[in-house]
């Protein structure tokens, strides 16, 4: 199920997700789905990760992607699992199944490497659980 972000338009949506680089991460039976915007590799920067609130996708940060890339960094956003076009995590949807799912994935696409971690409501608790 994917929701978009009330405000933004599907114009909008549809001009930055163009610009991605579409990933995905082991998640339960499925996968979890991550959007990469900026440089394949991070440079000296952190990469950020944007974690959305509930009932949303990654269209939550739609308005703020093109502006942290612009700094240089490499943007990495998840349809945290269970939501948008992600699969559920294996225990449920709750944040305690979530975390260890998106660290799991965040492990395999940075290799260890520093990132930034930005949560929004739901997503401030998964990222909370994460560090």
């Amino acid at each position: 199920m994917h929701i978009e972000s009330p405000d933004a338009s599907p114009d909008l949506i549809d001009r930055v997700l163009a610009t991605a680089t579409p990933l995905e991460t082991p998640c339960g039976d499925g996968r979890t789905v991550w959007h990469r915007w900026g440089p394949q590799s991070p440079g000296a920067l952190p990469t950020v990760v944007l974690l959305h609130g509930g009932s949303g996708s990654w269209t939550h940060w739609v308005r703020n992607i093109q502006t942290l890339v612009a700094t240089g960094r490499q943007v990495l956003v998840p349809d945290l699992p269970g939501f948008g076009d992600a699969a559920p995590p294996p225990p449920g949807s709750h944040a305690d199944a979530v975390a260890p799912v998106l660290a799991e994935g965040l492990q395999i696409l940075l290799q260890g490497r520093p990132c930034n971690l930005v949560g929004l409501s739901f997503g401030g608790m998964v990222g909370g659980m994460m560090t």
